[in-house]
Order: structure tokens, then C-alpha cells, then sequence
């Protein structure tokens, strides 16, 4: 919104995604074992606080990486169909522009309407998050271990935990009337790609916070 930018996310993807794709991996993680290295730590002290400043700094830029890649990718999927970003921050002008403005569309602002392309759009975005969500469980089985020492075997349940509501998305994207109430599209090859390349670079950001971590605990 303050990009000048198409809503991404209705209200029901953003519901689906705190009650459904979030809940069962949260859940699993509560089933987490031991760090490896938790008997060689001293104790925390009594007057430590819980979240030290080093975790807040981690989840905030974990979390910008999350929110700038889910919007990066609605952005990259009008811009894979010949709407720059220009355009798209633009959109609420596009009253005011030439009926041949964007290529394949009589009226430009639909574009930006609801239509097979927002939901498209909106379909890469969430899924890119729901991806994003479901590394960030599979990361979490230790929160300074690496992935490599526990990976996310070390917790049975946190797989059941990924699977399920992974199967849940993909029932909304690709069941035609579970899809018709989320306004989302079937994704194409192309698409799961776009997926991939934002979503999996997460993966790096959180193994370098944990290598940080780790540095600054030695």
C-alpha cells in the first residue's frame, strides 16, 4: 500500500495463513528436541531477559526478507506479463490512461481488477508466503543449530506439521471451487519458479543469523 501498489493479500489469504498454513507447524514445534550443544551453555540468569536484543534483530530482518519477497513476487508476476513496476504503482491512475496502455487488455484498469491476472498475481504472493512460512518451521527445529547438525527429521511431527497444511494450499490452488473462494489461479511451471526464487533464499538469511548467533554466544 505504500509502494502504490494493488492489495497483494485479501482478507481471507491472510486468514488462511494464520489459521490454517501457521497453526500445525507452531504446534509441531513444541515437539522440538534438545540443541545438541544445550548442556555445554552456562545457564540463563535470572535477570536475563527472555528475548534477547540479538533475537529481535534476527526475527525483524527475517521477517522484512518475508514481507519484501512476498511483494516482490506479485510485482514480478504483472511484470512477467508486461507491466512494469512503474505501471503497477501506478495503477490507480489508469483511468486517465490509453485504452492501449497495457498490451491484450481494451481498458487498462483491468488489469488491476479482479480477474484471472490479480488473482494470479495474488496466488504467486501467497503461495511464495505460505512457502516462506513453511521453511521457517523446517528451520526452527533448533534456533541456533544449524539445518545441517538438526535437520528437520530430528522432530517427526514438524513434517507432519509442513505436509499438512502444504496439501491444504495446494487444495485451494488447484480445486476449482475451493479456488473460486479464494480467488486464486492454478499455478503453471513458470510460476512455481518465481516461487522458488523468492521463497528459497530464506533458507540463507536464517542460517546466517543462526552462524551470527553463534559467533556472538562463543
Amino acid at each position: 500500500t505504500a509502494a502504490g501498489m494493488p492489495e497483494v493479500l485479501g482478507p481471507i489469504h491472510l486468514l488462511w495463513v494464520n489459521l490454517v498454513t501457521d497453526g500445525p507447524p507452531a504446534t509441531a514445534l513444541g515437539f522440538n528436541p534438545p540443541d545438541k550443544s544445550s548442556m555445554r551453555r552456562p545457564p540463563r540468569g535470572r535477570t536475563d531477559s527472555l528475548v534477547s536484543r540479538f533475537t529481535l534483530v534476527r526475527y525483524f530482518i527475517a521477517g522484512s526478507y518475508v514481507g519484501l519477497a512476498t511483494v516482490a513476487a506479485f510485482a514480478h508476476h504483472y511484470a512477467s506479463q508486461g507491466i512494469p513496476l512503474r505501471q503497477l504503482r501506478d495503477w490507480s491512475q489508469c483511468a486517465t490512461w490509453r485504452p492501449d496502455a497495457i498490451a491484450g487488455f481494451s481498458d487498462p484498469c483491468n488489469a488491476f481488477a479482479a480477474g484471472p491476472l490479480r488473482a494470479a498475481a495474488s496466488t504467486v504472493a501467497l503461495t511464495t508466503l505460505v512457502a516462506m512460512e513453511m521453511l521457517r518451521a523446517l528451520c526452527a527445529v533448533s534456533e541456533r543449530e544449524s539445518i545441517l547438525s538438526m535437520p528437520p527429521w530430528a522432530n517427526p511431527w514438524l513434517l507432519v506439521g509442513v505436509t499438512l497444511p502444504a496439501l491444504l494450499h495446494l487444495a485451494v490452488v488447484y480445486y476449482a471451487p475451493f479456488a473460486s473462494i479464494f480467488k486464486l489461479a492454478p499455478l503453471g511451471k513458470s510460476e512455481w519458479i518465481a516461487v522458488a526464487t523468492f521463497s528459497l533464499p530464506l533458507l540463507v538469511v536464517e542460517e546466517a543469523l543462526k552462524f551470527v548467533g553463534r559467533r556472538l554466544e562463543s
